[in-house]
């Protein structure tokens, strides 16, 4: 249990860094080489963020259902 509240703290913290790194690339550029403008690229981060965060609801529940039996 104590695990998996760390790596829930780790994707949280990885998502914070993650937005930082983006205001301040918002900061000095408009559009990147890929063509994602910063929106687009936020749009991307919360979705890994929160497909994270599912698989770690998930394995959560696993365990929980493993400690019962």
């Amino acid at each position: 249990m104590a695990l998996l509240q760390e790596e829930f703290r780790q994707v949280r913290r990885d998502c914070d860094d993650t937005r930082r790194r983006l205001r301040r690339l918002e900061s000095t550029m408009t559009i990147t080489r890929s063509g994602m403008t910063p929106e687009a690229i936020e749009e991307l981060v919360n979705l890994r963020v929160e497909e994270a965060f599912a698989a770690h609801e998930e394995a959560r529940a696993a365990n929980a259902l493993e400690a019962e039996n």
